[in-house]
């Protein structure tokens, strides 16, 4: 308790990372609730004579089955995966404002251990982790009792998305908390941060090969949830594309690797540098 309220203390001074918090997560909730009335194909349903629409691809994502469970935690959880990204940058702000305005050094000195001050951080990274996949779960579940739904027992099935999702958070924050102690200057660590996760990583996946790309250090966060929109609106049927079945296990342990390297790199920075 003593780290987080000593992170609240510098946080809740920090303006821009707290107007920035409430903005993403207010997005996070509108894109949601609102996705569902979005029209797939972005045109007005077209109707006959008698108020009935002429194709089921004219109708919108909520019609289409966005909201059914026990697949909404996977749906929603695949929109409110884009968040990652605005949410990394926060991380790396967050740790390379303590070398910017020297609270680090000054932390250390008040008699802060250096473990202590990473734990602060780290706390801090996965409480926001964990916020914004609580939020992506009780959204869903609202959205979902406000659907007709054809088994009451489907609400459970789909929870384990929600530790993929948590997992897909983690991951991409953990490379953006490894760049931020390593640079220790935000816009460096946020510029090497998007450069590499969708240029850098996805030129070496391309020269790799899939064999050995999907071992690259982002691509297991890739897929641990399926776009679902090709289902939803029948195109996988079309092109004959096949789903992912079950709890796609390599990537989760894959993930968690790769989270396990980056922290204990990090902590390693911490121990052994100049503050």
């Amino acid at each position: 308790m003593k780290l987080l309220r000593l992170e609240w203390l510098k946080l809740r001074r920090y303006r821009f990372f707290a107007i920035s918090t409430l903005v993403m997560l207010l997005l996070v909730l509108l894109l949601l609730v609102f996705f569902g009335d979005i029209n797939a194909f972005g045109q007005q349903p077209a109707e006959d004579g008698e108020g009935k629409q002429l194709t089921p691809l004219q109708e919108d994502f909520a019609a289409l089955g966005l909201y059914q469970m026990p697949r909404a935690y996977a749906n929603l959880a695949y929109l409110a995966g884009y968040f990652k990204f605005f949410a990394a940058i926060l991380v790396i702000l967050s740790v390379t404002n303590e070398f910017t305005f020297r609270t680090a050094r000054q932390n250390i000195i008040d008699g802060l251990s250096r473990k202590q001050f990473f734990g602060s951080k780290l706390i801090t990274m996965l409480l926001m982790a964990l916020g914004l996949t609580l939020l992506s779960g009780v959204a869903t579940l609202v959205m979902a009792l406000g659907h007709e739904q054809p088994d009451s027992a489907s609400y459970l099935k789909g929870l384990p998305v929600l530790a993929a999702l948590f997992t897909e958070y983690l991951l991409c924050f953990s490379l953006a908390f490894l760049l931020a102690w390593t640079l220790k200057r935000g816009a460096a660590a946020i510029l090497l941060f998007l450069l590499y996760y969708f240029i850098l990583e996805n030129i070496l996946y391309f020269v790799l090969g899939e064999d050995l790309g999907q071992f690259l250090p982002m691509q297991p966060g890739r897929s641990l949830i399926e776009e679902p929109f090709t289902r939803l609106t029948k195109v996988d049927q079309i092109i004959g594309l096949a789903h992912q079945e079950g709890f796609p296990w390599k990537a989760f342990g894959l993930s968690w690797a790769y989270l396990a390297l980056f922290f204990t790199a990090a902590y390693q920075l911490v121990l052994r540098r100049d503050l």
